[in-house]
């Protein structure tokens, strides 16, 4: 089975992800796989041809320069995905093909690059403006930066859409991992 779980910045989709993990599902993180992927030298050749030298710090990518670069222009963001998209869904679809456990997809652009259609449910975890923010801070990204990234999602609105599950997060981690827990025991029933 394979659980696609996705939502804004700040809204503590990847604590969902890894309360499922502790219930024993494999987790497949984009944002980890991109990270990886960042460091190949190929795609570093590529993103400095694209985006300009100013985004590489010696010869490694500074993600902070990238994400500046990126998140201030949609046509930019839409380059860097069209490179580091295909890599990710395949690398995701690998995870998927070798677990015979539930795989969670924990993946901000679930839906946006069309992994959803992969999953047999798609949970979408929401929080409000305020609390998203306030978790970006507390995390160390400034929160102009998060306004930025939050400004260049897919409206939360239309990610509930493609829900089968939505999970509201605005409270403790504890009441996070409770709502977690009975949507992860009620697709179990599904099996």
């Amino acid at each position: 089975m394979i659980l696609g779980v996705t939502g804004g910045i700040g809204s503590g989709k990847s604590t969902v992800a890894g309360f499922f993990q502790k219930r024993g599902a494999v987790v497949a993180d984009a944002d980890r796989i991109a990270k990886k992927i960042l460091s190949d030298n190929k795609l570093i050749q590529k993103a400095a041809k694209i985006f300009g030298p100013h985004i590489l710090k010696g010869n490694k990518i500074d993600r902070v320069k990238l994400a500046e670069t990126v998140f201030t222009a949609k046509k930019k963001l839409k380059e860097l995905e069209s490179i580091t998209h295909p890599v990710i869904i395949k690398e995701i679809l690998k995870v998927a093909g070798k677990s015979r456990k539930t795989v969670v997809i924990d993946a901000p652009l679930l839906i946006e690059s069309s992994l959803h259609r992969k999953c047999d449910f798609v949970i979408v975890v929401v929080a409000s403006k305020k609390n998203a923010l306030r978790r970006c801070v507390k995390k160390g990204m400034p929160i102009i930066e998060a306004k930025r990234r939050m400004a260049a999602q897919m409206d939360l609105s239309a990610k509930k859409k493609y829900a089968d599950f939505i999970i509201v997060n605005n409270g403790t981690i504890a009441e996070a991992e409770k709502k977690a827990a009975v949507v992860y025991d009620m697709i179990e029933k599904e099996r």
